[in-house]
């Protein structure tokens, strides 16, 4: 699914295929010389099969059943992240207000789950990695710390900040404000 959001072919992200329909995708890239898009269009091309037959089948059959687990080779361009920043963000974080919760919905996973959720919190850049320069650094502040929920609604398009999505809750928690 990533490299049909990336090229343009699937929801709003712009891409070098926008107007394009997936077939005439996978030929533009089928013509295209000095380039080895082999893997690309099979990628491609097995999601149209699957994505046709999926239609088709649910809508006849009506079935509750979906096959699940099958493997698949995908390829990603990712950004790196530095694992000892986030580390180092909980431990400051933990410092200042003596336990982990969400900055945006209050909650400490280990007062709701126990031993079992004890120092389990997600770290958010507060600048996307996405849109960073290679080379550039994070500062320990930059990270802020959010359940998995709030983590999700901060990402949906359009973005929102952690104090947007705090507001947009209607409460305060920790005297945040």
């Amino acid at each position: 699914m990533g490299i049909l959001h990336y090229i343009g072919l699937r929801d709003k992200h712009k891409g070098i295929f926008q107007s394009l329909v997936m077939s005439d995708a996978i030929e533009r890239l089928r013509r295209a010389s000095g380039s080895d898009f082999s893997m690309v269009i099979s990628s491609l091309e097995r999601s149209t099969d699957i994505n046709s037959k999926k239609v088709f089948n649910e809508v006849e059959s009506g079935t509750d059943e979906y096959e699940e687990g099958k493997e698949k080779l995908r390829l990603h361009k990712i950004r790196e992240r530095d694992p000892q920043l986030i580390k180092e963000a909980k431990r400051r974080f933990k410092k200042k207000h003596g336990e982990l919760f969400c900055e945006a919905c209050g909650i400490n996973f280990e007062k709701m789950y126990g031993e079992r959720g004890k120092d389990f919190i997600e770290g958010h850049h507060k600048k996307p990695v996405s849109e960073m320069k290679e080379g550039e650094t994070t500062k320990v502040e930059d990270i802020g710390m959010l359940c998995s929920n709030c983590h999700r609604m901060i990402h949906r398009i359009p973005m929102v900040s952690i104090e947007e999505l705090k507001k947009s809750l209607g409460f305060s928690w920790k005297g945040f404000s």
